[in-house]
């Protein structure tokens, strides 16, 4: 009998905290992964005032954890590489894009000139920059500081979304 065997990456959430396990899992394990996680978003279906979050992050592993973290916390999040991929997917989604969360340093561009730009094009989106570093400056746009775990990720998101667009006052 053979077996079918994946090479995936697990993230697994509980409360403040999330942690991930690389591996090569058989079919079977994998397939029952699915059903659970199936059937749980099932009965878990998001609410229509959900709001969709473009993350914005050069390590792949943070990506992963924030767009868990937001999804768990009944966000929409639509993840990015890097700055240009982030410009190609605002250009792109027809949908509206409610807040732009982005680390402030990677290859390319920054955080706040990636927010310029998105802004530019997408009038009243909200703004997040996470870093991990102490001394870049924000533009005076919002800030959470890495590491940060899940209950204050979804504050922090909630508070910018709710708050006005960063650059509707700026000419």
């Amino acid at each position: 009998m053979a077996v079918a065997v994946f090479n995936m990456t697990l993230l697994r959430c509980e409360s403040d905290f999330c942690s991930m396990k690389s591996g090569i899992f058989p079919d079977y394990i994998v397939g029952s992964l699915l059903e659970r996680l199936l059937s749980s978003s099932s009965r878990k279906s998001l609410s229509p005032e959900s709001h969709i979050v473009l993350v914005v992050d050069d390590d792949e592993i943070m990506l992963t954890s924030v767009k868990a973290m937001l999804r768990r916390g009944g966000y929409l999040p639509i993840t990015a590489c890097g700055p240009m991929e982030a410009l190609r997917l605002a250009n792109e989604f027809q949908g509206e894009i409610h807040l732009l969360l982005t680390d402030i340093v990677m290859p390319d561009m920054t955080g706040p000139a990636l927010a310029q730009q998105v802004a530019a094009e997408r009038r009243g989106i909200r703004v997040l920059l996470m870093t991990g570093y102490t001394d870049y400056g924000t533009n005076g746009l919002p800030l959470l500081k890495k590491p940060f775990g899940m209950r204050d990720l979804l504050e922090r998101v909630r508070n910018v979304i709710d708050g006005p667009p960063p650059f509707a006052d700026r000419s």
